[in-house]
């Protein structure tokens, strides 16, 4: 069949619902559309679109035949309004113009004075008197975007003349506040009104009026200022006349009682512009500007001015002191997988490569590490500003001290800094860490990182020496757990076997066992099927020594036949002859320099030959009993029974000195 013709009821741009529909050739038997290309369904009416969207038809005559698709695309439909315009006024000779800017998709712009009848926006508004204008603007396809109401206050172009906001606190009268009537809220950089009840203006553009005219005295206005959250803001004065502006705190004394407290203030001379920086504002403060005329006393020296907020930075991430002590802090569960670490209780707005804030009105961060184990713990810090970095403990009387810590991030070390390892004992003591804002009283503040590196260790994987730290129990000298150690069964020709020692199968990093802080050693079996040889590879994270041990049960102790020192972080032990039977192997961990925390992970590897043919006795020479020589000879701390039960190649080197040289000795 022929492919369908399609068409749309709207073609224009429209905010409404579009209906595209589709005409058959006469032998299309089967009429269908899709909107995906593949799912077809029956056409029986126009396809309604409530959004922009492409759909296909086809039809299907009695043979069998399928005609060409035809595709549609809807384009046309916007149902997104632009957005609010916005507004601005200008005045000039005591009149105000209020003029509107709109978004590029508002085809019609309009206006209103009363928010009801709508008319055509082709120049800017002029007030003659206080009142308000609104503004909308519409786009091509209908859409209405939200009103801007823009309130206007004309200039009364007079001084208050003192009546009203020229002080804020008098000797005689009390507190004035309740009369100080011109509110400025802060929300970033602006333009400040003090004058009441409206703004003075001139062809110079001063909004604000002070001093003598000869007539009127006005000493100077104050007005509140109000700041959501804590700021740090500097303001330019610009005047006509001298004076002082100043920055006030509704605060209290010592002993609680309300007082006015001077946040900042500065000199200002006629025609020079003044500037009153970095003037830090709590976010739950009261506080009011002031501008006083100096000469106040002398007819005809009235000023105009205006007061300006020029730079701006609020502190939104500030959690205000809520975890400024040790009992209040953050807690913070530290583990072997953690990494970062959030001190601060927020998660960061301003700064999308910091996770922690610190600085005005919140001068410290807090946080209790609630630590998986016992720890040697390294910081990696980052900082944007000047911060110090410090760990604390407490004991069970709650007394804090300091650990230790980084002094300062500053720009000195590029804002960069990596503490020493500690050591944390959990048995002992609480940790804390802070990091503190240095200069927060000035305003200072810092977004900082706190993460783990690499030399942090966790001992979580201790087995507490409760399995196989030791062989003997020296006060009752039996051995009855030697049976729990794991065994390890050398068998004819094992190459690269791996060998475990610790009660657990650790897996850190590759390592299979772990040995050091509150577990001093680990020991294990090994079965040697035959006798041969068996060298084994350790590979450590840092120093320790490994020994291979036989059990001498007449004594009640391990005896050594050999070991070796691991000085870095692989050693190698190979021993020659070993008889048949049992042995056991332990490793422990040194403390030095390169391995201050005296515990290592490591692994084992057996490489053996054996023998079936090796003999498993040593031929001893008869003894007799006339010669005084008793049965259980010994020689060198190896009676006659442990050396009967061994080959002579086993004792080549025990203790570096030989069983031979011992009897001969």
């Amino acid at each position: 069949p022929d492919a369908p013709t399609v068409s749309a009821d709207i073609t224009a741009v429209t905010n409404g619902d579009v209906s595209v529909s589709a005409v058959f050739s006469e032998d299309s038997i089967i009429k269908e559309y899709s909107l995906d290309g593949e799912n077809w369904i029956a056409y029986t009416e126009p396809i309604q679109f409530t959004d922009n969207g492409s759909v296909s038809f086809r039809g299907t005559d009695e043979a069998g035949n399928i005609s060409e698709v035809t595709n549609f695309l809807v384009s046309n439909i916007d149902k997104v309004a632009p957005t609010a315009p916005t507004a601005s006024s200008t005045t000039t000779n005591g009149n105000v113009l209020v003029s509107a800017q709109f978004s590029e998709d508002s085809s019609t712009k309009e206006y209103s004075i009363d928010g009801q009848n709508w008319l055509a926006y082709t120049e800017a508004i002029l007030f003659t008197e206080n009142g308000s204008v609104f503004f909308r603007g519409k786009d091509e396809a209908g859409n209405i975007s939200e009103v801007t109401e823009f309130p206007v206050v004309t200039p009364d172009n007079e001084p208050d003349n003192g009546k009203v906001n020229d002080v804020l606190y008098d000797k005689k009268t009390g507190w004035n506040d309740a009369n100080i009537t011109v509110t400025n809220p802060i929300t970033g950089n602006g333009e400040i009104n003090l004058d009441s009840p409206g703004s003075i203006d001139t062809e110079n553009g001063y909004h604000n009026m002070f001093g003598n005219d000869g007539t009127n005295k006005d000493t100077g206005d104050v007005a509140k200022i109000d700041v959501e959250t804590a700021a740090k803001l500097t303001f330019k004065i610009d005047s006509t006349a001298a004076g002082t502006f100043y920055v006030y705190e509704d605060g209290k004394d010592k002993n609680g009682k309300r007082k006015l407290i001077t946040v900042g203030k500065v000199s200002v001379k006629a025609g020079t512009p003044a500037t009153l920086k970095d003037v830090c504002l709590t976010g739950d403060g009261k506080y009011y500007v002031a501008m006083t005329a100096k000469n106040v006393k002398k007819a005809g020296t009235e000023g105009l001015y205006n007061v300006s907020v020029t730079s701006s930075k609020f502190f939104v991430d500030a959690d205000s002191g809520w975890n400024d002590t040790a009992a209040k802090g953050q807690i913070v569960e530290v583990g072997r997988s953690t990494s970062a670490i959030v001190i601060d209780s927020n998660e960061m707005t301003e700064s999308s490569t910091f996770a922690n804030w610190v600085g005005f009105s919140d001068n410290i961060d807090y946080a209790k590490l609630d630590l998986a184990s016992s720890a040697y713990l390294s910081f990696d810090l980052k900082s944007d500003g000047a911060a110090k970095f410090t760990i604390w403990k407490q004991d069970a009387k709650g007394k804090l001290t300091k650990v230790g810590g980084v002094t300062s991030l500053t720009a000195k070390n590029n804002y960069t800094n990596t503490t020493k390892a500690q050591f944390l004992d959990t048995s002992k003591y609480t940790y804390y860490i802070s990091m503190e804002c240095t200069d927060a009283k000035k305003g200072g503040s810092a977004y900082y990182n706190v993460s783990l590196n690499g030399k942090t260790v966790f001992f979580d994987s201790a087995d507490n020496d409760l399995i196989n730290g030791s062989v003997y129990d020296k006060k009752k000298n039996l051995n009855t757990r030697l049976s729990e150690f794991r065994t390890n069964d050398i068998t004819a020709s094992v190459k690269g076997q791996e060998i475990f020692l610790d009660g657990n199968e650790i897996m850190q990093d590759g390592y299979s066992n772990f040995v050091g802080y509150n577990d001093k050693a680990d020991y294990a079996k090994f079965s040697m099927a035959a006798a041969g040889d068996v060298t084994f590879t350790i590979n450590t994270t840092g120093a320790g020594t490994f020994a291979i041990y036989r059990n001498n049960e007449a004594k009640k102790k391990l005896e050594v036949v050999k070991k070796v020192e691991i000085k870095t972080n692989v050693g190698e032990l190979a021993v020659s002859g070993l008889a048949a039977g049992d042995y056991f192997i332990s490793m422990t961990a040194k403390s030095t320099k390169a391995n201050a925390s005296g515990s290592v992970f490591y692994n084992v590897w057996a490489n053996a030959t054996l023998s079936e043919n090796s003999s498993d006795a040593l031929s001893m020479p008869e003894t007799s009993d006339a010669l005084g020589i008793s049965d259980a000879l010994s020689f060198g701390g190896y009676d006659a029974d442990v050396l009967a039960d061994a080959s002579a190649s086993s004792l080549a080197e025990l203790d570096d000195k030989s069983a031979w040289q011992s009897l001969l000795a």
